[in-house]
């Protein structure tokens, strides 16, 4: 019952937000997209819900981390650059080069808890932790093709992609943390993990080919739908990629503080890249739009709703909710450039993502 009614609170949020933009709103969005082929291209995206961008900037991880009380039941982490430059192009074509870092994290927020204990020299109570964390980073240098074309009412853009990869990361890893007395009432630290690594060999490049799809359907003035869908197909070859097992176990006794043991070998592979969808429902009002909007990669996902209207000839302001996230986000955009900050209104309102768009 009490989680119903929080989940109640955050859907009385999400109507508040949208009401006030019906009430606000005093001119007509077009609600048609349009996809341009513009020149240059920055997106940058940076989420986390476990501390704030300015300690993130700072790498002030451990204090931000040392300071919190509390922690969500799933850490999760994106971080997104894509830049692109266009050296060839018309209304419905596009050539050029584009650069990309992705990465993501997901973990059980017993894992951030521990950590905090850990440093919390002071914490002596007994306590078994479920440790769990999935990593994905991947950087990518290449060309782009674009072509758009339109059929009845529903927009295309399909993009293809050939690149280098210059660095890819994966680790995941599960097991359990433990915090105990030993006989002489002195605090013990224990933990026991498995733990698969892949990464890029030194000085060794991969690659690859990819298509990405972009689709705007119009049912009437008043609705559309968008799909964005990346990676479908994506795939890399890497003439040698280090594949690590191991184990860690601070039980043995060792030489180090914690006994890690495993294997480590070289060999070529090919590696599928992470889907990501985002799907938008877009609903026209008298002072703007409603988007319901979800997104999936990887093992993240989220869905979130809010409300667009106008401030000037010039300028739109947005305000969205996720009832999954418990994150509240405010936003602005003109022609060229869109800016969103979002908040974690379950924590202090901690600002833990910003999103920035250009296009030229």
């Amino acid at each position: 019952m009490r989680k119903l009614l929080k989940f109640g609170k955050r859907i009385a949020v999400l109507i508040f937000i949208i009401a006030l933009g019906i009430c606000f709103g005093q001119q007509n969005l077009v609600l048609a997209t349009e996809f341009n082929m513009d020149t240059f291209e920055l997106e940058a995206d940076l989420q986390n819900n476990l501390i704030g961008i300015a300690d993130y900037f700072a790498a002030n991880w451990e204090k931000a981390i040392q300071q919190r009380p509390t922690f969500p039941n799933t850490i999760t982490s994106v971080e997104s650059i894509n830049l692109k430059m266009a050296l060839s192009k018309n209304f419905n074509n596009s050539l050029g080069l584009f650069a990309e870092s992705l990465g993501w994290l997901r973990a059980t927020g017993d894992t951030a808890r521990f950590y905090h204990d850990i440093l919390d020299s002071a914490n002596t109570n007994p306590k078994l932790y479920n440790l769990g964390i999935r990593f994905e980073r991947i950087d990518l240098l290449g060309v782009y093709k674009q072509q758009k074309f339109e059929i009845a009412k529903m927009q295309f853009l399909w993009e293809g992609n050939l690149f280098s990869c210059l660095d890819y990361q994966k680790i995941e890893a599960s097991g359990f943390g433990l915090l105990t007395l030993d006989s002489d009432n002195q605090r013990q630290t224990d933990i026991y993990a498995n733990y698969q690594r892949i990464n890029t060999d030194s000085g060794e490049l991969g690659w690859g080919t990819r298509l990405s799809w972009k689709t705007a359907v119009e049912f009437n003035p008043k609705t559309e739908l968008k799909l964005r869908i990346s990676n479908l197909p994506g795939i890399i070859y890497f003439p040698s990629l280090v594949h690590e097992k191991g184990t860690v176990d601070s039980s043995p006794a060792s030489i180090g503080p914690v006994s890690i043991y495993g294997s480590s070998q070289k060999r070529a592979a090919w590696n599928i890249m992470p889907v990501a969808t985002q799907v938008s429902l877009l609903f026209k009002t008298p002072g703007g739009k409603i988007e319901v909007q979800g997104f999936r990669l990887g093992d993240l996902y989220d869905i979130s709703a809010g409300y667009t209207y106008i401030l000037n000839e010039q300028l739109t302001s947005e305000m969205l909710f996720s009832p999954i996230t418990n994150k509240f986000g405010l936003g602005f955009q003109s022609a060229k450039i869109k800016l969103k900050i979002v908040m974690d209104s379950g924590y202090y309102w901690m600002i833990d993502g910003i999103t920035l768009s250009v296009n030229i």
